[in-house]
């Protein structure tokens, strides 16, 4: 299929519903083809978001309603088989507006992602709330790309976006990040393979290049950036990485997003739907066209090398920008994280400050000594985002401890994503579960629960 992408036209809904921009028949001839690849892709469903938005503004004129893309899409690192990331902001909650959401849920199903993702929250109020008290979806908002919509709506989510992207947001997002998700995400393994999203150096560990350029933007007063090609041009430009870095990770980041492209693509259709797991030894890469075309003559294992050059690159760059925004306490959560790769626990326990609280609570893991902190921290009638993500990352959290956890999410309506670390928690009783199951919560985060109740919490670390 030879078609030519012209960005500068609207595609017609046929064409967008095909899948030509997944032929290697358009590939760019590119020594960054990944990158551009990328930018095709998330190009293409930025194009599918705008036409599905006019097709319904049709039927909807009194809706105040804006849309835009975040995740993958939004940072221009979209894959072949990617999720569908939309944002829907809306000027109210009226019938209207919830129908507007659900038929474009409806419409976007027809392209063929691995998964349409649209929250279920959608005022200002509401995102400038979430923003607030919640990492990871705070996070998807405030780097969501606004496609098209209402100008009073979009002015106004500007607005909310630049107050909530502060200083002291960012140290605490990469604090954590650190943290609790790289134990998180450790988990995320199968039958040893390499995960190209997860795995050290993967395009997880992409993300701390955006988030540490969006922190040197702020701290300086510019216009935080949203893509990686643009975070690292900044960081560049600030020093954060010198040129040799900065070309490397260019280089490596662009092969890291093809291998993960051809990832999904090859194992679409297999037990391995929707996860970007390739064989330790990369044997299943010789099935794509796209690797044998780039790269006739090159060992496979330079993907690896990519991957590593990654999480060196990202190492050196966490360490510094620790150093520079903490000074005395930065060596200390430097420390922590070496300790961690020892299985180490840092000491005293009794240090107050968040950020160590944080490191010994990851730290801990199977330590029985942790009670004495947990009882500590359960008395406690308002729980921070981080503390119940970091919590729920001890496995030897007790049943109650979770089912608390659990009664407060629900209570609050508005930390959803806890509930997906409540689903993958080895201790999870099914009282917990049944009550993720019948509650009025968003859809989306009863879905680990549903499937840990029907085949057991060690399923739900490979889902999608």
């Amino acid at each position: 299929m030879k078609q030519k992408f012209d960005s500068k036209k609207r595609i017609d809904g046929h064409i967008l519903q095909s899948v030509f921009l997944r032929d290697s028949d358009i590939i760019p001839q590119s020594q960054y083809v990944g990158l551009e690849l990328a930018k095709y892709y998330s190009l293409n469903f930025r194009l599918t978001v705008e036409h599905i938005y006019y097709s319904l503004y049709a039927k909807f004129p009194e809706c105040r309603v804006a849309v835009g893309i975040y995740g993958s899409a939004g940072r221009q690192e979209m894959a072949a088989y990617s999720d569908a990331d939309v944002l829907i902001i809306t000027g109210s909650e009226s019938t209207q507006e919830r129908e507007f959401r659900k038929q474009f849920s409806i419409e976007m199903a027809k392209f063929g992602y691995s998964k349409v993702d649209i929250p279920d929250w959608g005022t200002i109020r509401l995102l400038s709330k979430i923003c607030s008290t919640n990492i990871v979806e705070g996070n998807q908002i405030l780097e969501s790309k606004i496609v098209c919509g209402d100008p009073s709506l979009i002015k106004s989510f500007r607005a909310m976006v630049k107050k909530q992207n502060t200083l002291e947001r960012s140290k605490r997002n990469i604090l954590f990040q650190l943290f609790c998700y790289d134990y998180y995400y450790s988990k995320r393994r199968k039958n040893g393979y390499i995960n190209v999203k997860y795995s050290a150096g993967g395009t997880r560990d992409i993300l701390f290049f955006i988030w540490i350029a969006r922190h040197t933007a702020t701290s300086v007063g510019i216009q935080p950036p949203i893509s990686i090609t643009n975070s690292l041009s900044l960081l560049f430009e600030h020093g954060s990485v010198n040129r040799s870095e900065y070309e490397k990770l260019l280089r490596s980041i662009s092969n890291v997003m093809l291998l993960r492209s051809e990832a999904l693509k090859i194992n679409k259709g297999t037990d391995y739907n929707g996860l970007s797991l390739i064989e330790t030894n990369l044997q299943s890469l010789q099935k794509s066209t796209t690797i044998r075309h780039l790269f006739p003559d090159s060992s496979f294992y330079e993907f690896t090398d990519s991957m590593r050059t990654i999480a060196k690159i990202k190492e050196k760059l966490v360490n510094g920008f620790i150093t520079e925004n903490f000074g005395y306490r930065g060596k200390l959560i430097i420390r922590a994280r070496q300790q961690a790769a020892k299985n180490k626990l840092l000491k005293p326990l009794t240090d107050n400050r968040p950020e160590i609280i944080l490191a010994n609570l990851w730290l801990i893991g199977e330590k029985i000594d942790s009670q004495k902190l947990l009882q500590s921290i359960s008395k406690q009638k308002q729980w921070s985002w981080e503390f119940m993500a970091s919590m729920l990352s001890l496995n030897d959290l007790p049943q109650s401890i979770i089912h608390s956890i659990t009664e407060f999410v629900l209570g609050k309506m508005e930390y959803g994503y806890i509930l997906k670390l409540v689903a993958q928690h080895p201790h999870t009783s099914k009282q917990t579960l049944r009550l993720i199951l019948n509650s009025k919560i968003d859809e989306r985060y009863k879905q680990l629960a549903r499937i840990a109740k029907s085949a057991g919490n060690s399923q739900t670390n490979f889902q999608v």
